[in-house]
């Protein structure tokens, strides 16, 4: 060291060695400067590249250089650090010489990535400072897993760490076509310009015509890479017959002609279980048939049943025997009619029609009431009439001179179309000529009287005799139609016809059905004990006889009250057939027997 030159120890302060280099500048002498550049020598230029920017700066003054700050530039190092120096590194340079530094701005340049895998970009983008993104899978490329593009793009300058998002090619692909239906050669052609290899597997039973294709594996539409193989099976022009039982008529059809079946002939069968139902196919379920076979079935039906005649009966009653012979019955509503209320009006179906088991049954209610029917322009006679058969039945008649329309209805009360209770008596007013003059056609006047309707009253269950009584007492006539099977007791009415309920003119016939007696299960075991007791008691005597009996006398007993032999067997009561000896000797081995029977008819 040059004499007269004092030594200074420069102690580096830890921080802010900006300020220190500052104080330390200004404590060198201008002189001792001077005498420092004299005595200068050639020097290598630090590497400061990555150390903070102050740290930088001294190190360069170390080396006895003048640092200068150049500014801020991109670069890979944190924000702050040095990046180079102008000279670079390791240059040789004077000492003293002046040294600019450039430090870090916390940018750096985006590199370039495109046509890189994601693992070398991956890399690339870590020694710029930066990361890989999101991979997005882009469009087919000969080659796949390519970058194609990249964003941020490359040269954009952006912040230490950003995540480089890229778009990666795929592998070239190609999506299967649907050749179901399709002939054998055509998709054959088709998979192979796809540049897919297609490799028959075999035949299998479908709804398709013989030589189509059925099937491909992998199925139609999927996205299979290329080249790849596709199996493919072909149609045996066959199929299985499904089972079509318990199934209807319309779900069958469908379900065959989905299989590639057609339905055939329809066969009935009789009975009251799963009515529309199919109980039997041919040819049978599971067989292998070729497409378009018939195939015929048994289907089940409700036996068919005859409306039976309810019109004119209670309610009740039709109800009834609607629902005995398998029907439903269901009120429609109520009619106007000739019908007394309360009873059935009609039905649909008509009676005498055939309808399946269990089949619904409409009937009107007769409401007990009718239109009255027009009678203007008529005869008295005619009008009387007319009203019977509307049941109704004529009212007063009074008489009114007319020139014109002589011995007819000229006005009716209640008038025509009105609706009235049956039985209703209708008034008319009946044109004369003059007072007491006759029509000139017959020369003496139609009787006119006013007339009624007689109902007919329930008479199921009574006697033969107390209907004949009860009908001739109303002014009917009583006509015994024959004889029929019921529930009733022997000799009761079963039915009426008309039916009880019904308006009829005085005199009509009312026509009427007895239950024989024969028919009464009680009468057939009274006759039978008798005939057993008769025989029995005639053994008896036989018997007796052989012992030297001298008499027998039979004798009926009922209540305590004795009865003869050809006496009538009294109804209803407790009967004891007795045998007693009157004369001869008793039995040797004892008393005789008492035969004893008991009757009783309820």
């Amino acid at each position: 060291m040059p004499a007269g030159v004092s030594a200074i120890l420069v102690v580096l302060p830890p921080a802010q060695p900006s300020q220190f280099m500052r104080q330390q500048m200004q404590t060198v002498s201008p002189q001792l400067q001077q005498n420092m550049a004299q005595q200068s020598q050639s020097v290598a230029v630090p590497d400061v590249a990555g150390m903070p920017g102050a740290i930088a700066a001294r190190e360069l003054m170390r080396s006895r250089l003048r640092p200068g700050r150049a500014g801020e530039e991109p670069s890979r190092l944190a924000k702050g650090l040095a990046t180079r120096t102008d000279p670079a590194a390791d240059a040789q340079v004077a000492s003293g010489s002046g040294v600019r530094y450039w430090v870090a701005s916390g940018r750096n340049v985006v590199p370039r990535v495109d046509g890189m895998t994601p693992t070398q970009a991956s890399d690339e983008l870590a020694r710029s400072g930066f990361r890989l993104g999101n991979q997005t899978v882009g469009e087919e490329a000969a080659t796949p897993g390519r970058i194609l593009r990249q964003a941020p793009t490359e040269g954009s300058v952006q912040p230490l760490g950003t995540a480089v998002d890229v778009v990666v090619s795929r592998r070239l692909t190609a999506v299967v076509p649907a050749l179901n239906g399709r002939l054998a050669d055509a998709a054959v052609s088709e998979l192979s310009a796809l540049r897919l290899t297609p490799v028959r597997q075999g035949t299998e039973q479908g709804t398709l015509a013989r030589g189509l294709v059925t099937r491909t594996d992998p199925e139609a539409g999927t996205r299979v890479p290329v080249p790849s193989q596709v199996a493919y099976w072909i149609a045996s022009g066959s199929n299985a017959v499904p089972d079509v039982r318990q199934a209807t008529v319309e779900q069958a059809g469908s379900l065959l002609d989905r299989n590639g079946f057609r339905l055939g002939a329809l066969g009935f069968r009789d009975t009251s279980t799963n009515p529309g139902l199919i109980l039997e196919q041919t040819p049978v379920a599971g067989s292998s048939l070729i497409l378009g076979t018939a195939v015929d079935v048994v289907v089940a039906r409700r036996p068919s049943i005859v409306v039976p005649p309810v019109v004119g009966k209670p309610v009740i009653d039709a109800t009834g025997e609607l629902a005995g012979v398998g029907l439903a019955p269901v009120r429609r509503g109520e009619e106007n009619g000739t019908f007394g209320k309360g009873r059935v009006a009609r039905t649909d179906p008509a009676a005498g029609t055939s309808v399946a088991f269990g089949s619904e049954v409409g009937y009107w209610a007769a409401s007990g009431a009718n239109a009255v029917p027009d009678v203007g322009g008529m005869t008295p006679q005619d009008a009387e009439d007319r009203l019977h058969e509307g049941g109704f039945r004529l009212g007063a008649v009074e008489y009114r001179d007319s020139e014109t329309m002589v011995w007819r209805v000229l006005k009716q009360q209640p008038v025509a179309g009105s609706v009235q209770p049956l039985g209703t008596g209708i008034d008319v007013v009946v044109a004369r000529s003059q007072p007491d003059t006759v029509p000139p056609a017959t020369g003496v006047p139609p009787p006119i009287q006013e007339s009624r309707l007689v109902e007919i009253p329930p008479l199921v269950g009574e006697s033969e005799q107390s209907a004949i009584k009860t009908l001739s007492a109303i002014g009917l006539a009583p006509a015994r139609r024959g004889g029929e099977a019921g529930l009733l007791a022997a000799g009761g009415v079963t039915r009426t016809d008309p039916p009880a309920g019904t308006l009829v003119k005085p005199g009509s016939e009312v026509g009427y059905w007895v239950r024989p007696w024969w028919q009464n299960p009680l009468l057939a075991v009274v006759a039978v004990a008798l005939v057993g007791g008769i025989l029995l008691l005639n053994h008896a005597v036989k018997y007796i006889r052989t012992l030297r009996l001298l008499r027998i006398e039979p004798r009926l007993d009922a209540d305590d009250v004795s009865f003869g032999p050809d006496a009538p067997l009294p109804m209803g009561q407790s009967v004891q057939l007795h045998a007693r000896v009157v004369e001869g000797e008793a039995h040797p081995q004892g008393p005789v027997p008492v035969i004893r029977m008991e009757v009783r008819h309820d």
